[in-house]
């Protein structure tokens, strides 16, 4: 759990200093998953909010006198790792190390590569314990037992004495047979975005994808069947990049300013510390895209009751998606004419959920890669006219009914125009230290772009419709667009 720690560590409040003596020292964690070779002889249980009474007795007095084992003295995979997390919390990293093999590998899926041997991590948990406040604890809901090589449990994090939001996981530890000492982990910690059934829609929608890569993988290839995509730097992906990040930096994880004052550029939480109000606000808002559930009720349908979300959130929100949703036919025209080969019904779809967030890294990609598909590939074929018609058609009935919900509709949450004008004002606030809602703000600059990629892609594709006024409705936010695809 100390890469966790370490991610935990950009993520308290101001003020605590990690140079406390230590005043709790807790048991700590990880899963266990029993090996084949017992897993038919030995028998897992589990003990809720597992310590043993030698942790009790230390807690309790301050400072603790803690008998150091090395690990060679008893080979029990849990009593190895809850000692190992015993010096860990009172920040005796060489007590620690006692408890770890030369060979370890230790997997944190938060890190794209494991750390191995020793000595890497050792500089882990020193960086862990350098951040580390003294009132942090790991804390043990579950523990799985039947195997002295390997340990597993379920945990949170709890501060000052109050949990942690986002910070829960599981972790699996297994020990050397020969040396006694912890030989391998591997940490998994919660997500903070939490995307319910919207996850089991992007799978669908990736896995053809994946089956089909997985499956040119396996594949013996030969030279005529192997496609090299020769992508070029250029100033426009360089630039589309960097927007890219700084979109990424600035809007979803940018620190806030309750954790970090000096370094809060807006306010309102950040992904990897979103608060539970900021995840309910969202979903609920996702459960009433495009209003179907909303209207469902209002004609007497019931099936599903729609949360309640401010209608000037909720009219916000859809607007957005619906100009996210008219996009599609122009990245399908750029893509084809430009000769781009990186698939855009898979990126546009990612996109209707996280907006810009794919968009801009996309359009670095694309502008790396023009001409490098052929004419004839089947990918990335323009809709057709009456599949952009509809786009169209639907793009502006949603849009219609965004501004309709904005202004006017359920009047008993949203009052009078005053006070929605009021509501809105708050949530676009920019004050870091304020009350504003990064989601609104970052919606509202993702309309700001979606109209720049209006303005650009309109103009790029102006000769595939002559006989629309493209040089005037590519001006005209949305409704030009719908109207130029209808």
């Amino acid at each position: 759990m100390a890469p966790v720690a370490r991610t935990l560590r950009a993520r308290l409040p101001r003020g605590y200093s990690s140079r406390q003596p230590a005043t709790r020292v807790v048991a700590t964690l990880a899963p266990k998953f029993l090996p084949a070779s017992v897993r038919s002889s030995a028998t897992s249980f589990f003990r809720t909010r597992a310590s043993s009474p030698q942790e009790a007795s230390t807690s309790a007095s301050e400072p603790s006198a803690i008998t150091t084992t090395t690990a060679s003295d008893d080979d029990d995979a849990e009593k190895v790792v809850r000692r190992m997390y015993r010096k860990i919390n009172e920040r005796d990293v060489n007590a620690a190390m006692e408890c770890v093999d030369d060979d370890i590998v230790y997997e944190d899926l938060n890190f794209p590569t494991p750390f191995q041997g020793a000595d890497a991590v050792r500089k882990l948990f020193e960086e862990s314990c350098d951040g580390i406040p003294a009132d942090l604890d790991f804390v043990i809901d579950e523990c799985t037992s039947g195997d002295p090589l390997c340990v597993g449990m379920t945990w949170h994090v709890e501060l000052g004495g109050k949990t942690f939001p986002n910070a829960r996981g599981c972790s699996f530890y297994r020990i050397s047979p020969t040396t006694g000492r912890l030989v391998y982990a591997r940490d998994i910690v919660e997500n903070p975005t939490k995307l319910g059934s919207t996850a089991f829609a992007i799978m669908r929608a990736v896995l053809p994808l994946v089956r089909k890569q997985i499956g040119a993988a396996d594949a013996p290839s030969t030279e005529s069947d192997v496609k090299n995509i020769e992508r070029t730097i250029t100033p426009a992906a360089v630039a589309f990049g960097l927007a890219g990040a700084a979109y990424w930096y600035i809007l979803l994880l940018s620190p806030p300013f309750s954790m970090m004052p000096s370094a809060a550029l807006l306010p309102g939480e950040p992904m990897w510390a979103v608060a539970p109000d900021t995840l309910s606000e969202v979903v609920a808002e996702s459960t009433d895209f495009f209003f179907v559930l909303p209207l469902l009720n209002n004609l007497g349908i019931n099936f599903m009751q729609a949360p309640d979300v401010h209608p000037v959130s909720l009219g916000f929100f859809n607007a957005c998606e619906a100009y996210a949703l008219l996009l599609l036919p122009l990245l399908l025209r750029q893509a084809k004419k430009r000769g781009t080969s990186t698939n855009v019904l898979p990126v546009w779809s990612a996109a209707m959920f996280l907006t810009n967030a794919i968009l801009l890294p996309y359009f670095a990609v694309a502008k790396s890669e023009e001409g490098t598909a052929s004419s004839d590939d089947g990918s990335n074929a323009p809709l057709s006219p009456a599949a952009e018609r509809a786009f169209g058609i639907g793009g502006l009935a949603v849009g219609a009914l965004s501004v309709y919900w904005t202004l006017a509709a359920n009047p008993e949450l949203g009052g009078s125009l005053a006070d929605r004008a009021s509501y809105w004002s708050s949530l676009v606030a920019l004050d870091p230290s304020g009350g504003g809602s990064r989601v609104t703000i970052a919606f509202l600059v993702d309309a700001a772009l979606f109209y720049a990629w209006q303005v650009w892609l309109m103009g790029e594709l102006a000769d595939e419709k002559p006989e629309k006024q493209t040089s005037v409705l590519r001006f005209v936010p949305f409704a030009g667009l719908a109207l130029w695809l209808l």
